[in-house]
C-alpha cells in the first residue's frame, strides 16, 4: 500500500468521518515503520458497545 493512501484514509476519516485521531491506529504490513497488523496489536481495540455515541451515523459493530 502507498503511504499516500493511507494518508488520505487516515485523513478522510478525520476531516469527513470526524474521528479522533486518538481512535485511529493504522496497521500495516508492507511498512514496518508503522504497527504490524499482528493478531496482539489488532486485539487492543475497545469491543463494541463501549464507544461513546458519535455523530457519524456509521455503526462500526456491525
Amino acid at each position: 500500500m502507498h503511504k499516500q493512501c493511507v494518508e488520505d484514509a487516515y485523513t478522510c476519516l478525520i476531516n469527513r468521518y470526524s474521528f479522533s485521531e486518538d481512535d485511529i491506529a493504522i496497521l500495516i504490513d508492507t511498512d514496518e515503520s508503522y504497527t504490524q497488523p499482528m493478531g496482539k496489536n489488532i486485539s487492543v481495540a475497545p469491543p463494541c458497545g463501549t464507544r461513546e455515541e458519535d455523530d457519524t451515523g456509521y455503526d462500526e459493530c456491525t
